[in-house]
């Protein structure tokens, strides 16, 4: 039998809906599940609330990578047009949407 632990296997596998951080992105997403959520303010909520759940402890470079690797979350950037820089949003993939609005980046 398979052991996860947090959900990575002995195998170095990420199954990603047992992650812990997949599990904490996915709570700032409970309100409401089809809405956009800001990826910023997560990250600083997340920092501050379990700063060990961190992209690098799952292989990843950057948030942005985690959220499309996982495969469980829909994303897209703008430009935020007060200060000039980029967002990322994110929203759990549900079975109910019939359309991606995923873009890369």
């Amino acid at each position: 039998m398979n052991q996860l632990y947090e959900g990575v296997l002995p195998d170095g596998q990420i199954h990603w809906p047992s992650t812990r951080i997949v599990q904490c992105l996915l709570q700032h997403c409970a309100v409401d599940p089809v809405a956009w959520v800001v990826l910023g303010p997560v990250i600083q909520s997340m920092r501050a609330d379990v700063p060990e759940e961190v992209p690098s402890k799952y292989g990843c470079k950057t948030w942005r990578q985690l959220l499309k690797r996982s495969e469980l979350f829909e994303v897209r950037t703008d430009l935020d047009n007060r200060t000039g820089q980029g967002r990322t949003w994110f929203r759990p993939i549900t079975s109910d949407k019939t359309e991606s609005t995923s873009q890369t980046t």
